[in-house]
């Protein structure tokens, strides 16, 4: 879990946002370690400052969350190990105290450790307030056996749907070699097709930002994916 540099650019691209109370779901480690092509990432959006200045001395991102807008920091994993404010199992519903407390969610390779991704879904939503970001990287290719799923982008689409509560602001995928060079991943439901993406044998990371707009009052909608769904309305026999 953490941050190198592949997911610093992701994250600089929010910077200047209302971050407010920030939640990290496991606590983020700081691993950008090439600090030449840190400070070439960094400086093509802010040319007044270097990785020596967001680097920090704990190991983890606070001096770089800090920089990017948070107020305040908490992380929630399921020890305290790697010193964790808050211990929750995400596989179980959060306790109500948690409900919209935060402006900010940070899963940086949490989620797909979860079993219950569902239920960690779930809580994300309960968590953050109406008007907070959930800002998530996690696998999506040739990371198998790292966690216990990759995920394809059209599952976060329809999860952050808008019927759902939600406006995806940015989903993209980048492989983890080179300078980033993130490419935009449509809505399948809106192309009207799967958005078969060309993979390399790079790792691939998924990166999505949703802004929750409303809270649900009467229950979450069931996810399917997009082109069967619209398979099942054409030919009339989706009830």
């Amino acid at each position: 879990m953490g941050v190198d540099i592949y997911v610093m650019d992701f994250l600089l691209k929010f910077r200047g946002r209302s971050l407010g109370e920030t939640l990290w779901l496991g606590r983020q480690g700081y691993h950008i370690h090439d600090s030449t092509l840190g400070n070439s990432v960094l400086r093509s959006y802010d040319r007044r400052v270097s990785i020596e200045n967001i680097k920090g001395e704990t190991r983890y991102c606070e001096e770089l969350f800090k920089y990017l807008g948070s107020k305040a920091i908490r992380s929630l994993d399921y020890s305290d190990f790697e010193g964790a404010d808050i211990t929750h199992d995400l596989n179980d519903p959060i306790p109500d105290e948690l409900a919209n407390q935060f402006d900010c969610i940070f899963d940086g390779g949490t989620i797909e450790h979860v079993f219950d991704t569902r239920m960690a879904f779930s809580n994300v939503k309960r968590m953050l307030r109406v008007g907070g970001i959930f800002l998530m990287v996690d696998g999506a290719n040739n990371l198998l056996g790292h966690g216990l799923y990759q995920f394809s982008p059209d599952l976060l689409w329809r999860t952050f749907s808008r019927e759902n509560g939600f406006e995806i602001e940015l989903m993209q995928l980048v492989d983890d070699v080179g300078k980033p060079n993130p490419r935009d991943v449509p809505d399948p439901a809106v192309l009207g097709q799967r958005s078969n993406m060309t993979m390399s044998t790079a790792r691939t990371y998924v990166l999505m930002a949703a802004r929750k707009t409303f809270e649900i009052s009467d229950g979450e909608q069931k996810v399917y994916q997009s082109d069967y769904l619209a398979a099942w309305q054409r030919s009339g026999k989706d009830d």
